[in-house]
C-alpha cells in the first residue's frame, strides 16, 4: 500500500513559466485518517502463530500461495478529495508467468488545473517464487497518460536485477541494479495479517526493491493496536500497523481486519487510500487541481524572478521535516514549525557520494540515451567552464520544451521525443543533459511562488547541480541559472518524506531578522 500511496503522490505535476502569465503547477495526491467502509463479511481463517520475525503466519501464507486474496478496490483521497482510485489483488501465477504468485496493482490518478487535466494509468506486477522463501523473481510495470507509454521489466539474475524498459514502443539498453532480499513475506507482513495472530508491540523488517529508486530499502512493520470494529453488524477485530522505510521520517497506517481486508492506509495528514466498492471506487473522481489545492500566502510577493532573499513561517504535520538546502536556513520553532530563510545564492559542498550518485544512469534519467547523449555534446560543445556549459543546457531546455500543463512523460528521453512538459519534464530532462555532460545534478521536489495572480506556492520541481564543489540550484522550466529566493526545498532526489506534507502546509510571510 506504501508504494501506491507514494505512486499517487509523484504522479502529480508543477508549476511552469513562460513568457505568458505564469502556468500554474502540477501538484499532489492524498491524505486523511484510514477510515473503513462496510467490508464484506468473511468467515475467520483458522489461527496460526506468526512465523519467526515476520507477523504472517505459515497458515496465512500457505492459504494465499494456494488461493490468493480477494481483491480490493479503493478510492485515493487528498485533504478528502477523491483523486483516484486503485485495485490490489494477490493471486496464483498463470501459466507463462514467472515463479508461482503475483501481487497486482494498478490505479488511475488524475491532474488538472488551468482548464487542463490528465489521467496517468499505473499497473504493476511482482511475482515470488511459490516455494520457500518466496524471493522477488521480476515486475513488471507499465505507465500511460495522454497517449504515452513506459514499460519496465526487473528480471532477477542471481543477485541483480535485470532492466528491460521500452519507451513509446522502442526498447532500451538493457542495464543491471543490485538486487533486494524481498520476498512474498515483505508484501503479506504489510497487506495481509490476521489480527487474531497479533499482538500490540510485535513487529517484523522487511526488505523491498524499490524500483523507482532501484535500490534496497528496508522498513519496519509494528502492530501498534488491535481492537474491535462493528463491521457489517459483527464486532470485528481490526490491526493498526504502522511502517516506516530505513532513513524517512513519514510514517503509514494502514487497518487490517481478518479475510484479510484493506480497510485504509493513511501517509502523512492529508493522504489516505480507502476501501470501497468497485463501482464506488470508480466514480466520483474530481482530481487534484494545480492552483486550487497549492499553498495559499497572505500577501503579494512581486515578480518571483526578481526575490533574492525571502522569510517565511512554514507549518506542517509534527512530522514535518524540513531540509537543508543550498538555498534555505531553518530555525525550527516547534513540532512540524520552521522559520526558513530562502536566498538565491550557491550553497552546501558536495560529497563524493553524491556526486556519484548525481551522475548515474537510471530508469527515468536516461542519460545513456544516444538522442540524449548526442544533444548534450552539441549542446555544451567547445564550451569547458562547467559553469557556462550549465548555462547552456538551462536555456536549451527552457527555451525548445513548449510549456505543457501535466504531460506526464516518465523519461528524459521520453521527454526530448515528444519536446513538451511542465516543470517534472524539464528537470527530469535537463538532469538527464547534465549527467551526460558529466555534469553531477540532481531533482528537487518543492514548492514555488507561483505569481501575484494566483498568490499561492505551487508544487514544483527544479534541478541541483555540482559546480566549484557547491550545489548550485537551477531551474530549467523558468530558464534560472541561479533560482530565485522563492524556491521552498522539501525533497532531492529520490527522497519521498517530503510528501506527508501534502495537503497540509500552511506558508506565512515574515520580515526578515
Amino acid at each position: 500500500m506504501r508504494h501506491l500511496l507514494l505512486a499517487a503522490a509523484l504522479a502529480a505535476g508543477c508549476q511552469s513559466k513562460s513568457s505568458s502569465p505564469p502556468a500554474a503547477d502540477k501538484a499532489a495526491p492524498p491524505p486523511a485518517t484510514a477510515s473503513a467502509e462496510t467490508p464484506p463479511a468473511t468467515s475467520p481463517p483458522p489461527l496460526g502463530t506468526p512465523i519467526a520475525g515476520h507477523l504472517v503466519s505459515q497458515a496465512t501464507v500457505d492459504r494465499i500461495v494456494a488461493s490468493g486474496t480477494r481483491e480490493q478496490w479503493f478510492g485515493l483521497f487528498l485533504k478528502g478529495k477523491k483523486i483516484g482510485y486503485a485495485q490490489l489483488v494477490i493471486h496464483p501465477a498463470a501459466a507463462g508467468e514467472p515463479g508461482g504468485v503475483v501481487a497486482s496493482m494498478s490505479a488511475r490518478l488524475r491532474v488538472g488545473g488551468a482548464g487542463t487535466s490528465a489521467d496517468v494509468d499505473l499497473d504493476q506486477q511482482r511475482f515470488y517464487d511459490k516455494a520457500a522463501p518466496h524471493r522477488l523473481v521480476e515486475i513488471r510495470s507499465r505507465e500511460r497518460a495522454n497517449g504515452n507509454q513506459v514499460e519496465r521489466r526487473y528480471r532477477r539474475e542471481d543477485e541483480q536485477m535485470i532492466l528491460a524498459q521500452t519507451v513509446d514502443g522502442t526498447a532500451q539498453p538493457e542495464r543491471r541494479v543490485p538486487a533486494s532480499k524481498e520476498t512474498l513475506l515483505s508484501i503479506l507482513d504489510q497487506q495481509a495479517v490476521e489480527p487474531g495472530e497479533l499482538r500490540p508491540g510485535m513487529s517484523a523488517t522487511v526488505d523491498e526493491f524499490d524500483d523507482d529508486s532501484e535500490s534496497a530499502k528496508v522498513t519496519a512493520v509494528k502492530v501498534v493496536e488491535i481492537r474491535t470494529q462493528r463491521l457489517s453488524g459483527v464486532d470485528t477485530e481490526v490491526a493498526v500497523l504502522s511502517a516506516q522505510t530505513e532513513g524517512e521520517e513519514s510514517i503509514t497506517r494502514t487497518l487490517i481486519a481478518s479475510g484479510p481486508v484493506i480497510l485504509g492506509t493513511t501517509l502523512g495528514e492529508g493522504m489516505e487510500i480507502r476501501w470501497e466498492e468497485k463501482e464506488q471506487a470508480e466514480n466520483d473522481l474530481v482530481g487534484f487541481d494545480i492552483v486550487d489545492d497549492a499553498v495559499k500566502v497572505d500577501r503579494p510577493l512581486g515578480e518571483p524572478s526578481a526575490v533574492r532573499e525571502l522569510h517565511v513561517r512554514v507549518a506542517g504535520p509534527r512530522s514535518l521535516r524540513l531540509r537543508d538546502a543550498p538555498n534555505q536556513e531553518l530555525t525550527r520553532k516547534g513540532a512540524g514549525t520552521y522559520d526558513v530563510a530562502l536566498f538565491s545564492r550557491p550553497g552546501l559542498p558536495v560529497m563524493p557520494s553524491e556526486r556519484q550518485a548525481a551522475l548515474a544512469v537510471t530508469s527515468a534519467i536516461d542519460a545513456g540515451d544516444p538522442a540524449i547523449v548526442e544533444l548534450a555534446r552539441s549542446v555544451t560543445q567547445g564550451e569547458s567552464d562547467p559553469a557556462a556549459r550549465v548555462e547552456r543546457l538551462v536555456s536549451w531546455t527552457y527555451q525548445n520544451l513548449d510549456k505543457h500543463l501535466s504531460s506526464n512523460l516518465t523519461t528524459a528521453s521520453q521527454v526530448l521525443a515528444h519536446k513538451q512538459g511542465d516543470c517534472t519534464e524539464h528537470a527530469l530532462l535537463f538532469v538527464a543533459l547534465a549527467r551526460a555532460a558529466g555534469i553531477p545534478a540532481r531533482e528537487v521536489s518543492g514548492l514555488v511562488y507561483m505569481g501575484d495572480r494566483f498568490q499561492r506556492f505551487g508544487w514544483h520541481a527544479w534541478a541541483e547541480v555540482a559546480l566549484d564543489g557547491r550545489w548550485v540550484q537551477v531551474d530549467p522550466s523558468w530558464g534560472e541559472t541561479l533560482a530565485n529566493a522563492t524556491h521552498l526545498t522539501l525533497g532531492v532526489g529520490d527522497e519521498t518524506d517530503w510528501i506527508t506534507a501534502l495537503g497540509g502546509l500552511d506558508i506565512k510571510l515574515a520580515t526578515p531578522p
